[in-house]
């Protein structure tokens, strides 16, 4: 079975929200006589124009500024049978990211996993989901590691994913840190 994406699951959030807030709003609606509202924050805004999204060039800006000398430190799960495994401890220093193209970035990363510890450069394909950025690699070879597809969201001083190798795959998740 695949799993709904993050996309797919947003959307129908928001649809859940709107026919949620239609039915209270909708006076031939069997709940409509029931005094019952819904609360401020589970209304959608009125029009897209009220969320500021700023232009893409600062948003470019500050992701550059988030990946770049930071250490993404968190845990990773392998998901058998859509169960959740044991979580294991991540770290990935990033020393730089440059955008080279139009969505394509080249990310410097030092990955420490197992007996491993090399830097690497690795083409990523940035997506912008709003103002929030989305990191997607897929089926791409990294030396030494192998090969990945990955979903990564970075928002504020946080992250969180989805990754599979060539037999396996699962989920990510943690901070974003500054470098010293």
């Amino acid at each position: 079975m695949r799993t709904p994406s993050f996309a797919a699951l947003a959307l129908s959030t928001l649809l859940t929200s709107a026919t949620f807030t239609g039915l209270a709003q909708d006076p031939a609606s069997p709940t409509a006589s029931s005094p019952r509202t819904n609360p401020p924050e589970a209304r959608l805004p009125e029009s897209a124009e009220s969320i500021a999204i700023p232009e893409k060039a600062q948003l470019e800006q500050q992701f550059k500024e988030t990946l770049t000398k930071s250490i993404f430190s968190g845990k990773w799960c392998l998901v058998t049978d859509g169960e959740l495994g044991e979580e294991h401890a991540e770290k990935y220093t990033v020393q730089s990211a440059n955008k080279i193209g139009s969505d394509l970035w080249l990310i410097y990363a030092r990955v420490q996993y197992g007996k491993k510890d090399i830097l690497v450069p690795v083409p990523v394909s940035v997506q912008w989901a709003g103002d929030t950025p989305v990191i997607s690699i897929t089926k791409l070879g990294i030396p030494g590691l192998g090969t990945y597809t990955a979903r990564v969201v970075v928002y504020d001083s946080l992250y969180a994913g989805t990754w599979s190798g060539s037999d396996h795959g699962g989920q990510l998740h943690g901070v974003i840190l500054k470098q010293k």
